[in-house]
């Protein structure tokens, strides 16, 4: 008996040994499982938040691109319809023209040859005249310039001198502020000191004190009288400000002036068959620019259209996202199921311990009948093990290993009240021990597709995550195309704009020819002869025009009436103009 009671508590410490080792190995494998679900967990939602701050990047700057393409397509369409615009008044204009200029020949042919001489004569003596004019025009053009320059020079040292002045009077006010609330914390400073020297000191300190505060005081009010001083100075280079702004004002109206005398002097020295060359080169060069324009908004649609497609692309690649997600949040649905089923057998296998310890403790208090019992209960514990194992892999399948777990607990129940009550419950301990295998085989079936389905899951997962990937490579690719071709668009823009402005010049040219072909030959007769009584008379009085110049302080009426022309204006440098 003795040799049996000790191969029965050998028996039971190793059983419990292994239970125990296998128990603490099953944890550890569970909990570096959860481990790793859940830095799984964190890595794909960092890289789904990762892809859609892409994606949220990629459809503002979609946005963008697309709004820049409207503004562009508009911007054509207007510049389009501009030229076309054009192209009709200069054609309409060189109709005229022509017109004038077969007016004029029929009007020579009908005319005699002695009239014609005289018209010669006349017109050779006006040219003349004009080209006298012409060269004190100019003239007078550059020293308004010359002058303009100088006083803007002038205003802004004087502005300049106003700042600085105004800096100074600030830095000097706030530093006797800060003197004076100096001096003001040193009276009050004093004046606690007189206080407590009163109660202290005799009647000779007091009157020094007394002294002191005076000659603070006097400090005080030399101080006050600088700040005044230095507001009287402060307003005194305002008023000087705006005199010199005044000033300026005058004579860039004087200089408007000038330029407005000069130009309509200009206009009318133009000649017609110069005039004409010019604006047939222009309608040359208009036609050119059109025929490139008509290339470029080619290149603007069919960039349009790339975009449009890079467009459905990405919205196919979205679409595709949507998917991935929904996927991702199905498994991640399956894996919390998956790890609060864990738990749950966690749970049922702890329970499972108590009783088998229950059923150890038992069985060692019975007979050699027990050993049999012990026997099938290692059996079944080994099967139990391999339950954990499978436990441990699985994470969908483990709601009917809970099912059949719960059966074994309570069939482990039954067997403990029949080993308590009789013999014969070994039978039926049997029995149950046969169906715990059945039951483990379909259990170990079911974990092994389970298996197999979590691989394919993860295959998809990584074949899906390689499509993205390289989908998102693909997007990148077209993205830096889209932004290298919206450069290229960006300087094309900055060429229209510049050809816009010649635009704008051209049209002046064209304005200043309409006013100038819309006089006929008499008109044009009688303007010569203004033009010359004008200059006869410049000799004798000044132009009302210039008589503001009079205004003007003496130290630069003198500098004026050093060097006057025939209509009271300097002569200076000679500066070439635009329309010689």
């Amino acid at each position: 008996m003795t040799r049996l009671t000790h191969i029965k508590e050998e028996s039971s410490s190793a059983i419990l040994h292994s239970e125990a080792v296998d128990a603490s190995s099953a944890a550890g494998q569970i909990l570096h499982l959860k481990r790793l679900l859940v830095t799984l967990k964190q890595q794909y939602e960092k890289g789904l938040q990762a892809l859609r701050d892409q994606l949220v990047a990629e459809q503002a700057q979609k946005q963008t691109i697309q709004q820049e393409l409207d503004r562009a397509t508009r911007y054509i369409q207007e510049l389009q319809q501009d030229h076309n615009e054009e192209l009709s008044a200069l054609r309409e204009q060189q109709i005229t023209l022509r017109n004038l200029v077969q007016q004029t020949q029929e009007e020579l042919k009908l005319q005699g040859d002695q009239p014609i001489n005289s018209d010669i004569g006349a017109d050779r003596q006006r040219v003349e005249q004009l080209e006298r004019v012409i060269p004190y025009l100019r003239e007078r053009t550059e020293e308004a310039n010359l002058e303009t320059e100088q006083l803007r020079e002038e205003l802004e040292r004087s502005r300049q001198k106003v700042k600085d002045t105004e800096d100074s009077a600030l830095r000097d006010k706030q530093e006797a502020h800060k003197e004076i609330e100096q001096l003001k914390q040193m009276i009050s400073q004093q004046e606690l000191a007189e206080h407590q020297t009163e109660l202290i000191a005799s009647n000779t300190s007091s009157y020094q004190l007394r002294q002191e505060l005076e000659e603070i005081k006097r400090t005080l009010i030399q101080d006050n009288q600088e700040t005044k001083a230095l507001e009287a100075r402060y307003i005194e280079i305002l008023n000087e400000k705006v005199n010199l702004e005044y000033q300026f004002k005058q004579l860039h109206i004087q200089s408007e002036h000038q330029a407005f005398n000069l130009a309509a002097y200009q206009e009318q020295i133009h000649e017609l068959e110069r005039l004409k060359k010019e604006i047939e080169a222009a309608l040359q060069v208009k036609d050119n620019q059109l025929i490139e324009s008509e290339k470029h908004y080619g290149d603007l649609k069919e960039r349009a259209l790339y975009l449009e497609e890079a467009y459905q692309e990405k919205q196919q690649i979205q679409d595709s996202y949507e998917q991935l997600k929904e996927e991702w949040c199905r498994l991640t649905e399956n894996l919390d199921e998956a790890i609060d089923i864990r738990i749950q057998a966690e749970q049922q296998v702890i329970q499972l311990d108590g009783i088998i310890k229950e059923q150890d403790q038992q069985m060692a208090e019975k007979g050699d009948q027990c050993l049999i019992l012990m026997q099938e209960k290692a059996v079944a514990e080994a099967h139990i093990q391999e339950l954990r194992g499978l436990l441990d892999e699985s994470e969908s399948r483990l709601k009917v290993a809970q099912q059949h777990l719960a059966k074994k607990v309570k069939e482990a129940a039954i067997l403990t009240e029949k080993v308590e009550s009789q013999q014969a419950g070994l039978d039926d301990a049997l029995q149950s021990s046969e169906a715990l295998k059945s039951q483990i085989n379909q259990l170990q079936a079911n974990m092994d597709i389970y298996q197999k389905q979590e691989k394919r899951l993860q295959d998809q997962l990584h074949e899906a995550l390689k499509g993205t990937e390289s989908q998102v490579t693909k997007w990148e690719e077209k993205y830096f195309r889209m932004y290298d071709k919206w450069q290229e668009s960006e300087n094309r823009i900055r060429e229209l704009k510049k050809f816009e402005e010649k635009h704008h010049q051209m049209q002046s040219l064209l304005a200043n020819l309409g006013s100038f072909m819309g006089t006929s030959s008499s008109a044009q007769n009688g303007l010569f002869q203004s033009m010359q009584e004008l200059v006869d008379k410049s000799t004798v009085n000044r132009s009302p025009v210039f008589e503001a110049a009079e205004n003007v302080p003496l130290g630069e009426s003198k500098t004026l009436d050093e060097k006057c022309d025939l209509f009271g204006m300097k002569l200076e440098k000679f500066k070439p103009n635009l329309f010689s």
